[in-house]
């Protein structure tokens, strides 16, 4: 088995690298971070391309097909592949994101210097990168932990957690946590479920099936006071912000409020004919009939070139719980994520950062998401806290369901496009 690594010049230092593969079909495993790969079959309608940018390994691309890439070997043996003509591709990255309460205060983020890191992992096994870091909360010693890793499936398999990146030490070795990422019960009226097993490593959920040519993104946050934060009401951790801001609940105080991500999907490279949003009415608008500015909510979208297609089914549930230093990791229950979409102009694209001109944003495709999850009654101590997950997947056209409508079992098993939900971590934000 072989890898596929193919160097591309993005900007003037910048280095794009494009995975592609296939796996045979007899090869199955069952999955962590781990996935079961081959790239041998460049032909297979099955076969996906992955890349990041190294400069931004917040930004990552999808694409296809695996057939439109030149492949050579070099004088040291190493596979390279070049895109040629008709490939298809779409970049997704997180620009925002934060906490907010229910009027939409928010407050700002910050990052713990020298706690934000990159990890990236290129194996006969899998690809994978990843980014983790550290926040504090406003002014207070409250801090996330937030992380994601997205990686290519080539091979089928099932999985219910996954491993997460948490910390890097000195002798630059990660430390992982395992997080049960399926759902263990169903929130009905938009109200969060509790699960029946909440004991240690319990993960009671269905197996969340995984087949060849999907690529997944894998996303969490969690709780836990700074090192140097004063415990108690009257100190500067979370049980201080929980002081300041929580709402009384039969005399309890509770945090109440959202957690969110803002996220652009860019598109161009795909020269599609058509983007399809599909809301939780089963109602449908085309990108060209959506209106700047206007929110869409989604459940599930797909984009078709005459190439090469991409299937977006966004899981509409997270999982969440809570974990001490004795390494018990609970799963208490589930939550709904809610999304919307908008369609933003050139001179939004422009001030977004995201076009370096508005002559080259004129000529782009992009649209613009927010995922919202609500984190009511987050706490966190130096040795326990929160945390919660988002587990989405993003399926080329073979792979994945023709049909973007399906049960909320096979949306489990194709992309929403949350893609790098925890770059966020990246960004200065606002509760």
């Amino acid at each position: 088995m072989a890898m596929l690594a193919v160097l591309l010049v993005v900007g003037v230092d910048a280095t794009m690298k494009w995975s592609a593969s296939e796996a045979p079909k007899n090869l199955q495993r069952r999955l962590g971070t781990q996935l079961a790969s081959s790239t041998k079959q460049l032909d297979s309608e099955n076969c996906f391309v992955g890349g990041f940018d190294t400069d931004h390994p917040e930004k990552v691309y999808v694409g296809g097909p695996c057939s439109l890439l030149d492949v050579t070997t070099d004088a040291n043996g190493q596979i390279q592949a070049n895109p040629k003509q008709g490939f298809r591709h779409m970049s997704m990255q997180v620009i925002h994101g934060g906490i907010s309460n229910k009027q939409g205060s928010e407050v700002e983020l910050k990052e713990v210097p020298n706690s934000a890191f990159y990890h990236a992992l290129d194996s006969d096994a899998y690809l994978k990168v990843g980014t983790t870091a550290h926040l504090k909360v406003g002014d207070y010693q409250a801090m996330m932990i937030a992380g994601q890793t997205s990686y290519l499936a080539k091979s089928k398999g099932t999985f219910k957690k996954n491993a997460f990146a948490f910390n890097r030490n000195a002798d630059n070795s990660i430390d992982e946590v395992n997080l049960c990422v399926t759902a263990c019960c169903t929130p009905q009226n938009g109200q969060p479920c509790a699960c029946t097993d909440t004991g240690p490593g319990v993960c009671s959920g269905s197996d969340i099936p995984i087949t060849v040519g999907q690529y997944k993104f894998s996303v969490f946050a969690a709780s836990i006071d700074s090192s140097t934060a004063m415990a108690g009401s009257d100190g500067d951790g979370w049980a201080r912000l929980v002081e300041d801001h929580g709402v009384a609940e039969n005399g309890t105080k509770r945090v109440q409020g959202n957690f969110f991500v803002d996220q652009v999907l860019d598109f161009t490279g795909m020269a599609a004919d058509t983007l399809t949003v599909v809301k939780p009415d089963s109602s449908r608008v085309n990108y060209a009939d959506m209106v700047n500015m206007v929110a869409y909510e989604v459940k599930s979208m797909q984009v078709q070139s005459n190439t090469w297609s991409a299937s977006y089914a966004f899981p509409l549930t997270y999982t969440a719980g809570d974990w001490d230093n004795n390494n018990n990791i609970r799963t208490l229950g589930v939550g709904n994520v809610k999304i919307n979409v908008l369609k933003v102009s050139a001179n939004d694209l422009v001030k977004l950062g995201v076009a370096a001109s508005l002559s080259a944003a004129q000529s782009m495709k992009v649209i613009y998401l927010r995922y919202a999850f609500d984190i009511s009654g987050i706490s966190g101590t130096q040795t326990s806290g929160n945390w919660f997950a988002y587990d989405p997947v993003i399926s080329n056209g073979a792979s994945g369901s023709n049909t973007l409508e399906s049960s909320d079992h096979c949306r489990r098993s194709m992309l929403p496009s949350v893609a790098m939900l925890f770059v966020w971590m990246f960004a200065s934000t606002a509760w």
